[in-house]
């Protein structure tokens, strides 16, 4: 049975994609600061991964 799904989306800007999820929605990130093309953001049982990509 699927108990969880962690869908992995693309971003453009990793700054604006932060700003809105972080301060518009409310999740926060899951220690992957450091990484320039990558990041996983968590609220509640979300879990949500992202990924540079570009034209």
């Amino acid at each position: 049975m699927l108990t969880a799904v962690c869908p992995k989306l693309p971003m453009r800007v990793k700054t604006i994609t932060r700003e809105f999820y972080v301060n518009q929605l409310g999740f926060q990130e899951d220690g992957f600061e450091t990484y320039e093309s990558y990041m996983i953001l968590k609220k509640d049982n979300l879990e949500l991964h992202f990924f540079i990509f570009l034209d």
